[in-house]
């Protein structure tokens, strides 16, 4: 069996740009180019019948622990290059039934994934090969990058190739031949490795609508929490034990909670605490305000 290989070959100056423009890595990062390799084994639907290739990432080079969650991905800075091996087999039968003598692939759909998500690789065109004759295995060989896209919320994720992909063939005049769909064998074998994603940290602030409140009216808070990534959930400010008002974030990360208009007069220590949601970390704020009469 002939080998269909990917190498992901990303330079640590391209790494270290592309993390920066991204805030892909966390806070908490303690590594930002760990090597991912693994592969499966891919069948593929040719004119010839099915033929099993290899698929093998070589080095993906992102990071596997510390990545903020819900960060959006520049495109075109991670570069990719893929190796296709066709088998001799293949080779020398388009040979012979099409009379090729020379073939380039594209396959624009390949992606790989973190958990869900998918992450495309665009711009993977081969340049023209002459075939070898007799027929042996050839090997089309094309860099292309990685797509943008948005990492999800923070959790463990499989690393992962796809479950199919389309090669394109192009002969020498430019005629496109019938395209391969190559679907993996064992989707058990996909997974290729594992990354972490990790929440982004919060600060919650707080302040009176008015100072001071008056008794008998509404006391009301503004709270606006901030993070990497817009905030979503629930607020609550509490005095000691006692809640004294709850809400939850509009799309901002805003919200005005209304605390009542029975609050004693005197002063109140209150903590004003956000709950946290699948993509930031909780945060709290104390204060001091005083109700008069």
């Amino acid at each position: 069996m002939r080998v269909l290989h990917l190498s992901h070959r990303m330079a640590a100056t391209g790494i270290a740009t592309a993390l920066a423009a991204g805030a892909l890595v966390a806070g908490t990062a303690t590594t930002a180019d760990a090597a991912v390799t693994g592969g499966a084994t891919y069948t593929c639907t040719t004119s010839l019948g099915p033929a099993d290739l290899d698929v093998a990432v070589s080095s993906l080079a992102m990071p596997t622990t510390g990545i903020a969650a819900g960060s959006t991905i520049p495109g075109g800075l991670l570069p990719v290059t893929v190796d296709l091996t066709l088998p001799a087999t293949l080779v020398g039968g388009l040979a012979g039934l099409l009379n090729i003598t020379a073939i380039s692939g594209t396959a624009p759909d390949f992606k790989m994934l973190l958990g869900a998500t998918d992450v495309p690789i665009d711009g993977i065109s081969a340049p023209l090969t002459t075939l070898p004759v007799p027929a042996a295995p050839m090997v089309l060989s094309s860099t292309g990058t990685v797509h943008s896209f948005v990492t999800p919320a923070a959790g463990t994720y499989d690393i992962s190739l796809p479950d199919e992909f389309t090669l394109n063939p192009t002969q020498q005049s430019g005629i496109a031949l019938p395209a391969l769909p190559c679907t993996i064998k064992d989707p058990a074998a996909k997974n290729i490795g594992t990354a972490t994603v990790v929440k982004n940290d919060s600060t919650t602030a707080a302040k009176p609508a008015v100072t001071p409140f008056h008794k008998g009216k509404a006391a009301k808070m503004k709270v606006t929490v901030n993070a990497a990534h817009t905030p979503s959930g629930n607020v609550l400010i509490k005095e000691g034990t006692k809640t004294l008002g709850k809400g939850t974030l509009s799309s901002l990360g805003k919200i005005v909670i209304n605390m009542g208009s029975k609050l004693a007069v005197g002063k109140h220590n209150v903590v004003v605490s956000y709950k946290g949601d699948g993509y930031t970390n909780t945060s709290k704020k104390s204060l001091t305000f005083k109700v008069v009469r």
